[in-house]
């Protein structure tokens, strides 16, 4: 148990609280985690369980500490290592984690709903129900990392980079994707419902299953990513890059395509009925007809659909 102390101890240029822990205050702690760390004696840190809500740990080194439970309400963890760190049901609501290194963390059950995590490093972290409701994730890394049932749901995640992650059963619904990365990412059963992704990278990725009804992805790029069996009803996605993709079974309906591209895309029982593909280049006759289409289809060349072979009508009006 932490009993608190008044006052404050300098570790390493770091403001701590004055807080015993087992005897120790927190600056201690650091002192003897950092020789730990060097391998010239020491202990680990364990702040397992220690409540240091508002606490200054500021470039705090507390790589591979133990905080299990830890709550940390509120404190600022700018530039602080938690690389490998242990923080599986901590408590980080509206803490500053601005710049901090959470690479190869283990964040199962963690909660940073509404924490501030641009320019953050979580790659490789391991992610199980994490909660980060209204997180601020902007320009934030997180390759490689491993979500499983995450809630990201109204976060800003502008040009996050999230390559090579998986996702499974995630919620990413009315977040802010403009510009964020996912190229080779494993996303399934995902949910981005409302979420903004102008200009996102979807390259190579692997999109089983998830639900994008009512997002919009102006000029986003799905160059050879698989998108089977996903929803983009009723959404916005013009100059798209849908080069190469695998659209088996996608839903676009009602969906705003206008001037996208789908050169060598696979349209098999892809559903185009009442979408807008105005201007959309690179399509086939070969590639139309084996999509579903219908009189509420605006073909590429401005006409309404259902499409017709031999009409030209896969090909966009000159102009």
């Amino acid at each position: 148990m932490a009993s608190p102390e008044y006052g404050f101890a300098a570790a390493g240029g770091t403001k701590v609280p004055r807080i015993l822990v087992r005897g120790q205050t927190i600056g201690q702690i650091l002192a003897s985690h950092a020789a730990w760390l060097q391998n010239q004696g020491g202990q680990r840190a364990d702040l397992s369980g220690v409540t240091l809500n508002g606490a200054d740990l500021q470039k705090a080194d507390l790589r591979g500490a133990l905080m299990v439970g830890v709550s940390l309400l509120e404190a600022d963890l700018t530039a602080a290592d938690l690389s490998g760190a242990d923080l599986r049901d901590s408590d980080l609501r509206k803490a500053t984690l601005y710049r901090a290194d959470l690479n190869a963390a283990d964040l199962t059950m963690a909660n940073l709903q509404n924490s501030w995590l641009a320019e953050s490093n979580l790659s490789e972290a391991r992610m199980e129900h994490v909660r980060l409701r209204s997180a601020l994730l902007r320009d934030c890394r997180m390759l490689e990392a491993r979500m499983y049932r995450c809630d990201f749901s109204g976060a800003i995640l502008t040009s996050a980079l999230l390559n090579h992650c998986s996702a499974v059963e995630c919620s990413f619904v009315d977040a802010d994707l403009e510009k964020a990365c996912f190229l080779r990412a494993r996303l399934q059963s995902t949910r981005f419902t409302g979420a903004k992704l102008e200009r996102a990278n979807f390259n190579d990725a692997l999109i089983e299953s998830c639900d994008f009804r009512g997002t919009r992805g102006d000029s986003a790029s799905f160059v050879s990513a698989n998108l089977s069996q996903s929803l983009f009803s009723k959404s916005i996605y013009s100059n798209c890059n849908l080069g190469g993709a695998q659209l088996a079974g996608v839903d676009f309906s009602y969906t705003v395509l206008t001037g996208s591209g789908f050169d060598e895309a696979s349209l098999t029982m892809t559903d185009l009925r009442g979408a807008m593909l105005e201007g959309a280049r690179y399509l086939t006759a070969d590639q139309l007809s084996v999509a579903r289409t219908s009189s509420g289809t605006i073909l590429p060349s401005g006409i309404r659909g259902p499409y017709v072979r031999g009409l030209g009508s896969e090909r966009p009006a000159r102009r």
